[in-house]
């Protein structure tokens, strides 16, 4: 998917997407700070996005696989799940929000916030970095 492919609302200086975001295998790799996609977005196998946006809202899941994030931005409120198995994640922003379940299996995540609050599931499987939990 390519940045002119992508429609957003602007309402009061935050960007709004109906529906789900995939995107898969591009060269683009910029989202707009203080965006809310309605569904999930799911990006994969895309070189280019070293970075979130801060203050994303994601309704529904967020998947992150394939790409070089390190580290997830302020302000990050997903609703369901947050799926980043075999990413290069090390850390979580401490005002991380996660309706549901967070899978970091075969990531290289070191810490965890120790306000970290999971409504369902945490998977932290072959996470060999992580010394403890908060």
């Amino acid at each position: 998917m390519k940045q002119e492919d992508k429609t957003y609302e602007v309402r009061d200086n935050k960007y709004f997407y109906d529906g789900n975001l995939n995107i898969v295998k591009t060269d683009d790799g910029y989202l707009p700070d203080n965006l809310t996609i309605s569904g999930s977005l799911y990006i994969d196998n895309s070189p280019r996005f070293k970075t979130l946006p801060k203050n994303l809202t994601v309704k529904q899941n967020l998947y992150l696989r394939h790409t070089p994030i390190k580290t997830l931005p302020s302000g990050l409120n997903v609703g369901e799940c947050l799926e980043m198995e075999h990413s290069k994640i090390t850390s979580l922003p401490e005002d991380l929000k996660v309706g549901k379940t967070i899978n970091l299996q075969n990531t290289p995540i070191e810490t965890l916030p120790d306000n970290l609050i999971v409504n369902k599931d945490l998977d932290v499987s072959y996470c060999t970095k992580l010394k403890c939990l908060p």
